[in-house]
């Protein structure tokens, strides 16, 4: 009795191992099947990667025409582009706010003058004011060119006399403020000019990069700790 119970354990062992070992094989090969079709897929993707090359100089000027366009165009993503373009908008809203500020407080600043120092704003320009922040009234102004022997004198069309002292340093503290941010156009202008010219560098280091980066993934499927199937697949574009 012991010795049949005995040959029915081992039957059992070896069926259920004979079961194991099929569903192992047979899990395997669907599983190489499941992954070289994603193999293929991927591999397809990288063709249409190499057929689709972007030419370096075509990023470089989508780039330098707007920041950010270049990179968009070589990666379909914003990971590369949202820096470019988010300098690009900040340095045009510096540059509208500046301008629309500088213009406001130079306007500002002549109405100032008209109501404080009678003067006839029509026909007189930003060097103008500059002097009349700078003397109380025309006659000394006249003056003082005079004392210089300067022949630069203004006529009386130009005529100005401030009530006090201090409203003058207020006038020239309000036109001060506007030839300040005026001032700032030209750096931001040269600001936006890089930007566009870095993008463009950036496309043209990106797109290098891109054509000549090596592609390697590995896709592994595991059944049992003591068993496994490992497939490493390496591709390199020109």
């Amino acid at each position: 009795m012991n010795i049949a119970i005995a040959m029915l354990s081992k039957l059992f062992k070896i069926i259920f191992f004979s079961i194991i070992f099929i569903l192992n094989i047979s899990y395997s090969k669907n599983s190489g099947k499941i992954l070289n079709e994603k193999f293929e897929l991927r591999l397809k993707s990288i063709n249409n990667f190499n057929k689709e090359k972007i030419p370096i100089a075509k990023a470089s000027l989508a780039s330098l025409v707007l920041p950010g366009w270049g990179e968009y165009i070589l990666t379909s993503s914003t990971e590369k582009s949202i820096y470019p373009i988010s300098a690009e908008l900040s340095l045009w809203a510096l540059y509208l706010g500046c301008n629309y500020y500088g213009n406001w407080k130079y306007n500002d600043a002549v109405l100032y003058s008209a109501a404080h120092a009678n003067v006839d704003t029509k026909g007189k320009d930003a060097n103008y004011f500059t002097i009349i922040g700078n003397y109380e009234s025309i006659d000394d102004y006249n003056a003082e060119q005079l004392q210089n022997r300067q022949i630069e004198i203004l006529p009386q069309s130009h005529y100005w006399k401030w009530n006090s002292s201090a409203e003058r340093e207020k006038f020239r503290s309000i036109r001060v403020s506007s030839s300040e941010a005026l001032d700032k156009l030209k750096f931001i202008a040269t600001g936006i000019v890089l930007n566009h010219v870095i993008s463009a560098i950036h496309s043209r280091y990106l797109s290098t990069i891109l054509q000549s980066q090596n592609f390697e993934f590995k896709l592994s499927n595991t059944l049992f700790n003591k068993r496994a199937f490992v497939f490493n697949y390496s591709i390199s574009l020109p």
